[in-house]
């Protein structure tokens, strides 16, 4: 080490991303250690994406394998079997968590049947080569960043990489596909928790579709697929990303590329860009009238009904959501997409002061939904009921309304959802007189958009709405005491701000559960925590850990999901409580 280097406050967060980084293995430290004769702790940080030929000065009188990173961990890889050895390297191709069904699937080969690939990943949790993450439904793997990148190496030494990169494309296409085809049942709170964990995989595998040469009608193909995690599971700004990419990448007129138009336009419309979503859904519907998709028709014209309904463009936007509506009763297809059109249609029989109707379309729904049980396209369709009544003044039948459609968000833990119900929650209410519980709901359903990202405050419909009852509520109740109410409801779990809302008793442990530890967290999840407890924002947060701003983000929804949270304050709060711990 450099004798004149201190540890104090101007370097110490670099110091101790460096050995979060280097997965905290003592011979890796030591070496970066020795590294700084030389080198800045931030040129050190530049320089680990090449650890193996950075850290090489070692205690040249120690053993062998501490002369260098490499060595170290050749002697751990030469202490495996011939097939734990071959299945490290080939789990390389995996980021973040994998399960073993995707071990199997994409690591066995004929000379590697999967029998054999399970007794070697047992081998690797022995020897701790790959980690096993215990949730309460699965089990989940992973391995360090120090052992993935050795893995790559030996990997690409293989001459096998290109095949196992493809492999692990097709078996999350063929997830994203039986997503797509399972999403309208009674498993779709498996289907938002499976993808949410799975989507550090599943960029890979679109990066590798739009990267190659041929492939990017695949990923167009694969992008669409995952329309159910991109709005059930809360991934807006993630499906545009990969909806504009791959959609520059292939111009074709193609099923494929229509279909991907209007799911763009509707994640477009729920962020409120009312430009890009009303181009691209007219783009989808003109290329669905060229190629004669009546499918692709009957959605590009009832999200672009959705889009205009929601700025105040009711004229346009009834034509459209009647005939969207009278096209899927005709077809029969129903599916959780396909019945979205009753929340859309109900919302404008609202503007029209038809509540009878909506009750109708309420009624039919239901009856739609029961067979499949399918959860998320009714809860939309109470949500919107709710908005209904509510104007009506009929503020008990919207409270039902929105606690039946809460209720069900919570089971799916629909980030959306659950924060649109609350908003809605706190505005009725206020309308009933009932200020401090509206306060305690603004606060909490404030913090729940930054995990759904702030959809509600793209529609300036909707944020009116809230604008005026929070108005109404701080007048009622005074600025101290609507501060101090607005304030317990932002220091709320997830769980408790749904049980404050639905009225029900929350267990015992439950109370306590921001207080517990986080044991499911990785050494990077902890790493942003300490960031974010230091006032950072995502953006500040990417550059100071060199990733992407988007990773950044997807670290943070990792986080709140993991610990039941539901917002960066409950995070610091956290954070807080683990630092003043003994």
């Amino acid at each position: 080490m450099s004798p004149g280097f201190r540890l104090g406050p101007e370097n110490e967060a670099y110091v101790a991303r460096l050995c979060q980084q280097l997965d905290g293995i003592p011979l890796a430290i030591e070496l970066a250690a020795a590294c700084m004769r030389m080198l800045t702790v931030e040129q050190i940080l530049e320089r680990l994406t090449k650890r193996f030929s950075l850290l090489t000065a070692g205690d040249r009188a120690g053993q062998m394998r501490h002369h260098t990173l490499r060595a170290a961990v050749d002697w751990s890889f030469e202490l495996c079997t011939e097939q734990e050895s071959l299945l490290w390297a080939r789990c390389s191709v995996f980021v973040g968590e994998f399960d073993l069904d995707a071990v199997e699937y994409i690591c066995a080969d004929e000379m590697f049947p999967p029998e054999e690939v399970f007794t070697a990943l047992m081998g690797l949790i022995a020897k701790s080569i790959v980690s096993r993450i215990v949730d309460d439904q699965d089990y989940h793997y992973r391995m360090l960043e120090t052992i993935r990148q050795y893995g790559h190496e030996r990997l690409a030494e293989s001459g096998d990489e290109d095949n196992l990169r493809c492999r692990h494309r097709d078996y999350y296409l063929r997830l994203a596909e039986q997503c797509d085809s399972e999403c309208s049942g009674s498993n779709q709170a498996h289907w938002i928790r499976r993808l949410r964990t799975e989507r550090f995989n599943i960029w890979v595998a679109l990066d590798l579709c739009a990267t190659t040469p041929g492939e990017a009608r695949t990923g167009l193909h694969m992008a669409s697929a995952l329309c159910f995690m991109w709005t059930a599971g809360g991934l807006l700004r993630s499906g545009r990303h990969w909806l504009d990419r791959m959609l520059s990448l292939n111009t074709e007129p193609t099923h494929e590329r229509i279909r991907a138009l209007w799911i763009n336009g509707w994640l477009a419309h729920l962020q409120g860009d009312y430009a890009s979503s009303v181009a691209l859904l007219d783009e989808s519907r003109e290329l669905a009238l060229l190629c004669n998709d009546d499918v692709g028709l009957t959605y590009a014209i009832q999200f672009l009904g959705d889009t205009e309904n929601w700025h105040n463009n009711a004229e346009r936007a009834l034509p459209l959501l009647e005939e969207a509506l009278e096209r899927h009763r005709a077809s029969g297809q129903w599916n959780a997409i396909a019945l979205q059109i009753f929340p859309l249609r109900i919302h404008t029989a609202h503007l029209l002061g038809r509540t009878d109707l909506a009750t109708e379309l309420l009624r039919e729904c239901r009856t739609l939904c029961a067979p499949l049980g399918e959860r998320w396209a009714l809860s939309w369709t109470e949500w919107s009921a709710a908005i209904a009544r509510w104007a009506a003044g009929d503020l008990e039948k919207a409270s039902e309304y929105l606690r039946e459609s809460l209720r069900k968000k919570g089971e799916l833990n629909e980030w959306l959802g659950i924060a649109c119900c609350l908003s809605l929650l706190a505005c009725v209410a206020a309308a009933g007189g009932d200020a401090h519980r509206a306060a305690v709901l603004f606060g909490a359903s404030d913090t729940m958009w930054e995990l759904a990202d702030r959809m509600l405050y793209g529609i300036e419909k909707l944020l009116d709405w809230v604008r005026q009852s929070t108005q109404l509520s701080r007048k009622a109740l005074g600025k101290k005491a609507f501060e101090a109410a607005y304030q317990q409801g932002e220091r709320m779990t997830q769980e408790e701000v749904i049980a404050y809302a639905l009225g029900d008793k929350l267990p015992q442990q439950a109370s306590t559960a921001a207080a517990a530890p986080a044991p499911l967290l990785t050494k990077r999840e902890l790493e942003v925590v300490a960031l974010i407890a230091a006032g950072m924002s995502n953006k500040q947060i990417a550059a100071s850990l060199v990733i992407s701003q988007r990773t950044a983000e997807s670290h943070v929804e990792n986080i709140l999901t993991k610990m039941g949270l539901t917002s960066r304050t409950q995070i610091v709060a956290w954070h807080s409580r683990q630092e003043d711990s003994p």
